[in-house]
């Protein structure tokens, strides 16, 4: 059956009845975030909003208004509809189309879903975050506000384009849109963060992201000693630093292959890579694979003898789980809330300020043979097994959204 790409607004809400089918007595929560599935460029965000409906979605009906388009991208998805609600994945989704990404608009949106909870995927993002805001306040009814800064509270974060962002949150305070709000953490970090900006006062329910189910690692070549695989994926931009991962490359002996995949977010800032790719030594083969598909990233994680994220800042960062629960162990810096890696045998996290250290944590990976790596691979595989059968952080997403749970599990 085809479908229609734009509607009117006055014709939305039969369309909303046929396709649409929610449960009237579960939470009903409505998402503002700028992109979503079937995008992925968009990373981590979109992979949050997918698993919370994923692992969720027996309690809470989702209610999804998002951007028409990926990130990057000017051309809305040729595959959804736009402009109406309809069932995608497991939630009820409205692909904006950019001239709907209006106040207006998403007070009808409010009146039209009546949620529960509103959740607000960013701080920062003035068409998902302020817009949303102030047509909650513009409707004037009680309803449960969360926001989710997603890392954008981060001394790294707020350190890039500071003023505009320092001015921005300042008029957010004054203006009084945050009153009486709820913050999500991700980590007990990020709780330091938030509370550092908006005091400490603030309302903030630590809820680690809900990690992705991992898939079954693929068969991979035997580690040799002297060389490897080693991979970034990350938007390219300021905040993941491939610059400082390049920089780290160039004291590395052996035979290396650098894979880097993902968007360029920041063209000036992937002119300033090229420089450093061109800098490299000869030992150091570079790859670069531009964005990828959830699927395919999950897919390829095994094949690599290391994951290299010197990140400015990460609340979460799904993709270190998910080379964890590929086998991959994780080379990182100590600006997320993946800590002790050493202790566990799965990687390092190191400060941002020794990259000797991250160079040496990757030389080790270089020179070991393969029974030394799959004692890594098989610890990284265990640890984030343990990770998705602890069943705290469901509890702490369902606190979130003020849903309690009782001790039966009913």
């Amino acid at each position: 059956m085809r479908f229609p790409m734009k509607m009117s607004l006055e014709n939305q809400d039969d369309v909303l009845s046929e396709q649409t089918d929610i449960d009237v007595s579960k939470c009903k929560v409505l998402v503002f975030c700028d992109y979503y599935l079937p995008g992925y460029k968009g990373g981590g965000p979109i992979t949050t909003i997918r698993n919370l409906v994923t692992r969720l979605g027996n309690e809470i009906d989702f209610s999804i208004f998002t951007r028409s388009n990926d990130l990057g991208e000017t051309t809305s998805y040729s595959d959804v509809p736009h402009d109406l609600w309809h069932l995608y994945a497991g939630a009820s989704v409205r692909h904006a189309t950019p001239e709907n990404l209006t106040v207006p608009n998403m007070r009808r949106m409010l009146r039209e879903k009546k949620p529960d909870v509103v959740y607000i995927n960013s701080l920062l993002s003035r068409k998902f975050s302020l817009l949303p805001l102030i047509a909650i306040r513009l409707e004037g009814r009680q309803m449960r506000v969360v926001i989710a800064p997603r890392g954008e509270l981060s001394g790294g974060a707020l350190a890039l384009k500071q003023t505009r962002k320092r001015v921005y949150l300042a008029i957010l305070r004054a203006s009084g849109l945050l009153r009486s709000v709820v913050w999500q953490a991700s980590s007990q970090f990020e709780e330091m963060d938030i509370r550092s900006v908006m005091g400490r006062a603030a309302t903030v329910v630590v809820a680690p992201d809900l990690p992705s189910i991992p898939l079954e690692p693929a068969g991979r070549q035997r580690k040799a000693p002297g060389e490897a695989q080693i991979v970034f994926v990350g938007r390219i931009s300021p905040m993941k630093n491939l610059v400082g991962a390049l920089n780290v490359l160039r004291s590395l002996s052996g035979n290396v292959i650098f894979s880097i995949i993902g968007p360029v977010e920041d063209e000036d800032y992937w002119a300033v890579c090229k420089r450093k790719l061109a800098m490299l030594p000869d030992n150091i083969r570079v790859d670069v694979l531009g964005p990828q598909s959830p699927e395919s990233v999950l897919a390829s994680l095994s094949r690599f003898d290391a994951f290299f994220l010197p990140s400015l800042g990460e609340n979460y960062a799904h993709v270190v789980f998910e080379s964890l629960g590929a086998g991959c162990p994780v080379i990182l810096s100590n600006r997320t809330p993946w800590r002790g890696l050493a202790e566990k045998g799965v990687g390092v996290d190191v400060p941002l300020e020794a990259p000797e250290a991250m160079s040496a944590a990757l030389q080790q990976i270089i020179d070991m043979n393969e029974n030394e790596h799959l004692k890594m691979r098989t610890a990284a595989k265990a640890y984030a097994q343990s990770i998705l059968a602890d069943g705290k952080d469901v509890q702490a997403s369902l606190a979130l959204f003020d849903i309690r749970i009782q001790s039966n599990g009913q």
